[in-house]
């Protein structure tokens, strides 16, 4: 439940660089209705044709300028993912949110986070 999220997090007393979430059940054109205050967000699609158990999103405290890395940003029946890079550091840093979904095979899974593995940055 959303709803409750931002205020439970405040309860740590830390504000963290960043927050991965999985089964969001929401696509990307309606991130803007799920903000965390002092955040910035990337949402990946959920699986189209299911209403539940789909959808990544990131978010990325403000202070750190970002792009979306969308040939590393996949949504499978077995492996759904969001991926950016963080660009206002010393060095660019990746950050992504990786889910696989139980319905989905384990085998090809693996597979398709190999594909992506290949595709990260070498530094």
């Amino acid at each position: 439940n959303f709803d409750a999220f931002p205020t439970e997090i405040t309860g740590f007393n830390h504000m963290f660089s960043f927050i991965g979430i999985a089964e969001t059940n929401i696509d990307s054109d309606l991130k803007d209705l799920y903000k965390i205050p002092g955040y910035n967000s990337e949402y990946n699609d959920k699986l189209p044709g299911k209403s539940k158990g789909s959808g990544v999103g990131l978010y990325i405290r403000d202070c750190f300028i970002h792009n979306r890395m969308n040939g590393l940003c996949i949504c499978s029946p077995n492996l759904e993912s969001v991926f950016v890079s963080i660009t206002n550091m010393n060095s660019p840093l990746t950050i992504g949110v990786l889910y696989r979904p139980p319905g989905g095979s384990e085998i090809d899974a693996l597979n398709e986070f190999e594909v992506q593995l290949r595709k990260l940055p070498d530094k």
